[in-house]
């Protein structure tokens, strides 16, 4: 085993999912940084909410790695992400074992045409031997499951490709795109592995380390986005939203793309704020959007914009932009770097006018000459 256990936290259960971009939309991993267990620095436990376990009997855990002087110390204290990593023990030696997850999203099933991106960070720890590792990609299994996992036909794997020095993480990387041979497996839940390998003499146990696990699918039919470029306005002038959207899928016409537009902040908590997309703008491309400061911020107030594109019968894609809003012309053409002040607008308004006038008044006839000599 790993070793004894002294101390352990049961943490709470938590998925994570991120919106699609690009065409490309991350898949739902359930505690894909091991960081349902709430751990104090230099502590470890046998917990690993989310995910069964594959040939090792359930030896692995979450490990918060600690400075040194802690219990448990490694990689100077510090996770790839979060403050977490797993740990796992092989199923013995030469007999890979460790994480197992059969993915429970709906979508997160094996589809013709799309490509499959899983990185993983894998880490060699300085406490226990290394053995290499194995990250893999696989279709089939009992969604959800939390025990042993035995079944799941292999797509794609990182056997042991990465040198990995110790006491550090280095990223794999695992893509697979459909095979029509693997048709028979159309529909059947994706499952995710991260195996240590237990390549050492009997005796040692070794120990595979992994954080940050990311799954994507890429759609090669889903429209590319880009929302355009970011912009520079100020209170109350309109911006014409310039999108860029291509649809790859040869069997939708363009016309069947919706679109929606979407603004944060939208003067939510914010009584200085308030961002005008009509309802008729906000399902066009090009919608024109205003955004009014209520009261002077002195400088920009950034607002993010949104643009989902949805072909039917498919998620959108997402891409964003920002406006950044100040709270006049003169301000918004000092941030550009356009703006020179001419000398006889005395009060930098970008404006001379009676303003400047009554300013020079002020000090009409005022004589700085000298009256004598003076000391250099």
């Amino acid at each position: 085993m790993k070793k004894p256990l002294f101390f352990a936290i049961v943490g709470f259960f938590v998925a994570v999912c991120l919106s699609a971009s690009a065409g490309a939309a991350e898949v739902t991993i359930v505690n894909p940084g091991f960081e349902d267990s709430v751990l104090g620095d230099g502590v470890y436990n046998y917990q690993h909410p989310g995910w069964g376990y594959f040939a090792n009997g359930g030896e692995q855990g979450s490990w918060n790695p600690g400075l040194p002087g802690t219990s448990d110390p490694g990689y100077g204290g510090n996770a790839p992400e979060g403050q977490n990593v797993g740990w796992a023990n092989p199923g013995g030696v030469g007999v890979p074992g460790g994480f197992a997850q059969v993915l429970t999203d709906t979508d997160a099933t094996l589809q013709a045409g799309r490509t499959y991106t899983l990185t993983v960070e894998v880490g060699n720890t300085l406490s226990w031997p290394w053995g290499g590792y194995k990250v893999q990609l696989l279709a089939g299994g009992t969604p959800g499951d939390t025990g042993e996992i035995t079944v799941g036909t292999l797509l794609a794997e990182d056997n042991n490709l990465l040198t990995i020095a110790e006491d550090t993480f280095e990223t794999s990387t695992v893509t697979y795109t459909y095979d029509p041979a693997h048709a028979g497996l159309l529909g059947e839940p994706l499952q995710i592995r991260l195996l240590s390998l237990g390549n050492v003499i009997a005796g040692d146990y070794t120990e595979a380390d992994f954080d940050n696990v990311i799954l994507t699918a890429d759609d090669p039919t889903a429209p590319d986005v880009y929302a355009g470029d970011d912009m520079i306005t100020w209170s109350g002038e309109p911006v014409t939203m310039d999108p860029n959207v291509v649809n790859n899928d040869s069997n939708e016409p363009q016309g069947t793309l919706t679109y929606l537009w979407t603004a944060e902040p939208k003067g939510i908590g914010d009584p200085n704020l308030d961002v005008a997309i009509t309802d008729a703008d906000q399902e066009d491309p090009n919608a024109s959007v205003t955004i009014t400061k209520t009261a002077p911020t002195g400088d920009a107030t950034v607002v993010t914009m949104t643009l989902a594109v949805t072909l039917p019968g498919k998620d959108p894609v997402k891409d964003t932009m920002t406006i950044d809003v100040y709270d006049d012309a003169c301000l918004a053409a000092e941030a550009v770097g356009t703006l020179v002040i001419d000398p006889t607008d005395l009060d930098g308004n970008c404006i001379t006018n009676f303003e400047d006038f009554a300013l020079m008044a002020i000090t009409w006839l005022d004589d700085y000459t000298l009256t004598g000599p003076v000391a250099k």
